[in-house]
């Protein structure tokens, strides 16, 4: 399944388990019970989610769930961001010009997908 077709809560699912993982090097699994803890869901539930097997209502409230923590989550990342563009400017070095200009095209891509999914 393409990305275009993926339902936008399974997407929000990914990232957020990749990124809990990524954090501490953590299993999966232990990465989703983390985002289902705080989502406020069972983990079972964003498993099902993530097989296709979840449907109606409980979608929409699961859906619901996972939209406010992406977006806490990317609001999160992007005051990071701008933290480290903060401090990039004040070592105005050769490196630090390359990191600040990374990370500022990092916030305007977030920024620009919290947007998005403010929309929809």
């Amino acid at each position: 399944m393409s990305a275009a077709a993926e339902p936008i809560e399974r997407r929000w699912l990914r990232f957020l388990v990749e990124r809990e993982a990524s954090r501490d090097d953590a299993p999966l699994a232990c990465a989703r019970e983390r985002v289902a803890r705080r989502a406020g869901v069972a983990p079972g539930t964003l498993e099902n989610l993530d097989r296709g097997r979840i449907k109606g209502g409980v979608r929409r409230v699961v859906s619901d769930a996972l939209a406010r923590l992406f977006i806490r989550t990317a609001e999160a990342q992007i005051r990071a961001l701008e933290h480290e563009i903060s401090i990039a400017r004040q070592a105005s070095s050769t490196d630090g010009d390359r990191l600040l200009a990374k990370a500022e095209a990092l916030v305007e891509a977030l920024r620009a997908a919290t947007d998005r999914e403010n929309v929809t």
